[in-house]
């Protein structure tokens, strides 16, 4: 594996923490077998990662994933905060 790929797999898992730990939109973090319920959002928030995107930015997309894709009432104070953790990721 190369130091990209490591870089990515890293970012990727950081990523798929957050979403697991702190996000959890549905509330099946204390569910082992759902465990993979989040890493379909994984790609896209790493592109924006990626692409420099600002925290307002990173928000609005996890409120679009939890009201547009999952049906949910979105809490967007707890995108905003969810959006900080991603943004702390080293992206290096």
């Amino acid at each position: 594996m190369g130091h990209r790929d490591k870089r990515t797999a890293r970012i990727w898992k950081e990523i798929d923490e957050i979403l697991w730990n702190v996000w959890d939109p549905i509330g099946v973090n204390n569910a082992d077998a759902a465990r993979d319920e989040y890493h379909g959002y994984i790609s896209g928030i790493f592109r924006l990662l990626e692409d420099g995107a600002a925290e307002e930015q990173i928000a609005k997309h996890l409120h679009q994933i939890e009201t547009e894709s999952m049906g949910l009432t979105s809490d967007e104070f707890h995108c905003r905060e969810v959006a900080k953790q991603l943004l702390r990721i080293n992206l290096k």
